[in-house]
Order: structure tokens, then sequence, then C-alpha cells
């Protein structure tokens, strides 16, 4: 059973007249901006790295997310970092 999703500043949307939309678990497609991130995610690190454990894995989760948000360059940030 699908439970709603209701954000913390509701009211403040529907004073602007925002509706939020749900999207069904399991429906990456509902949302371009997931899928990119977790098939970059997959692509870029996931398939390409072997961990030895946990602690490992969670160390190099944390640089590859660093790089990825302060290092890179974006095409949709215009070629910048994501987080200056």
């Amino acid at each position: 059973m699908a439970r709603s999703y209701r954000p913390r500043n509701s009211a403040v949307t529907k004073e602007l007249g925002i509706e939020t939309l749900y999207i069904e678990p399991g429906s990456p497609w509902e949302n371009g901006f997931a899928e990119s991130i977790h098939s970059r995610f997959r692509n870029e690190f996931l398939a390409t790295e072997v961990f030895e454990n946990l602690a490992a894995a969670r160390k190099l989760t944390a640089a590859w997310k660093e790089d990825y948000n302060h290092h890179r360059p974006h095409s949709s940030a215009l070629t910048q970092p994501l987080l200056s």
C-alpha cells in the first residue's frame, strides 16, 4: 500500500499554489535527476571499485561524492562544480 508524502512546508506550498507529485517507488523514469545520478554512480563508481569491507566502501563512497559535488564540472551547472 502506497503512503502519501506530505512535505514539511505544505502550508507554504499550498499558499503558493504549488502541488507536489507522488513518484511511485521503483519508477525512476518519473524523476530524471535521480535516475541520472544513480546511473553515474553505478557506472563511474560501483562498476569500477572492489570493496574490501564496509568501512572501505564508505570511505571510497565519501571520496567519490566529494569529487562529484565539489570538483568535477557539470553540464547542467554550465561546467561548474555543483557545490563550490
